[in-house]
C-alpha cells in the first residue's frame, strides 16, 4: 500500500472517502461528511499503538500521528476564521469518571484537534446518551438530534468520542422562494413523485462531463472559499453508473 505524506490531508481524506463509500451499503438516502470521519479517526490514531495504529495509518493513509496532528491544527483554526458562514466542528471526548486518560494524549488532543474532554457515567446508559445527544443537539443547532442510544453502552465502556458538524451559509445569488414549483422528481426509469423545486437564473459555474455522463453545477456561497457541488447523470437511472465513476475520478 502506497501512504501519502500527511502534508496533503485533502489526498488522504479522499482515499478513506473512496475505500468508506465502498464498503457501505448504498440501498437508502445518505449524507456524510469524509473529513469529520477522517479527523476523527486521526484522533483515535494519535491514542492507538501496535496493530490498531497500524489499522488506523493504512485507513488514514498518513505517515505518522504527529505529523497530521502538525497538518490539523493550522485547518481547524481556518475554519473557525471563516467569515459570512457558519461552520462549527466540534468533537468531543466523553471518559467514564475515574478514567486516566494519558497526559500526553489529552495534550495532543485538545491542541491539535480542539477536543473537549468530559466526565460521564456510562453505567448510567439512558443519561449517559441523553448528555451525549444534548451536546450534539447544541452544536448543531438542533438540527440533530440524536447519534446514540442508550443500548450503545455495555460495561466495558471507558470512552466516546464524538464528531458533529454544523454548517449554513447564505447563497452568493439568493432563491427566490417565489419561484419555487412542484414538479416531476423521477425515482426510477418510469416512476416520478411530485416535488417542490427552485428556480433562478444566473450566472454559474456549469459544465458537461461525458466520462461521467453527467452535468455538474457549483452553487457559490457568500464567502468564496465555500460552495455546493451538484452531480446530475443524465439518465434518469444512471446513479449507479455514475457513482462508480465518481470513484474512479476521487
Amino acid at each position: 500500500m502506497t501512504i501519502i505524506c500527511a502534508d496533503d490531508i485533502s489526498s488522504s481524506i479522499n482515499t478513506l472517502l473512496k475505500n468508506f463509500y465502498k464498503s457501505i451499503k448504498k440501498n437508502h438516502n445518505l449524507i456524510f461528511s469524509p473529513f469529520g470521519l477522517h479527523s476523527t479517526l486521526s484522533v483515535i490514531y494519535e491514542g492507538a499503538a501496535g496493530e490498531t495504529a497500524t489499522s488506523l495509518q493504512n485507513a488514514l493513509n498518513v505517515w505518522s500521528a504527529k505529523d497530521i496532528a502538525f497538518q490539523y491544527k493550522p485547518i481547524l483554526d481556518n475554519i473557525d476564521a471563516a467569515e459570512n458562514i457558519t461552520l462549527n466542528i466540534a468533537n468531543k471526548l466523553y471518559v467514564q469518571k475515574d478514567y486516566k486518560i494519558n497526559e500526553g494524549f489529552q495534550a495532543t488532543a485538545q491542541i491539535y484537534f480542539d477536543v473537549s474532554i468530559e466526565a460521564i457515567d456510562f453505567t448510567k446508559r439512558a443519561a449517559a446518551a441523553a448528555q451525549i445527544n444534548n451536546w450534539v443537539k447544541e452544536k448543531t443547532s438542533y438540527k440533530i438530534e440524536k447519534v446514540v442510544d442508550a443500548d450503545a453502552f455495555n460495561p466495558f465502556t471507558q470512552a466516546v468520542l464524538v464528531n458533529a458538524i454544523y454548517f449554513k451559509g447564505d447563497w452568493l445569488f439568493q432563491f427566490n422562494e417565489h419561484f419555487t414549483v412542484m414538479h416531476q422528481f423521477y425515482i426510477s426509469e418510469t416512476e416520478s413523485i411530485s416535488h417542490p423545486m427552485m428556480y433562478q437564473e444566473a450566472p454559474f459555474d456549469y459544465a458537461v462531463n461525458a466520462e461521467l455522463d453527467a452535468q455538474i453545477l457549483r452553487l457559490q456561497h457568500q464567502n468564496p472559499r465555500y460552495s455546493m457541488t451538484i452531480v446530475l447523470p443524465n439518465s434518469r437511472t444512471g446513479i449507479k453508473k455514475l457513482e462508480k465513476n465518481c470513484l474512479i475520478w476521487i
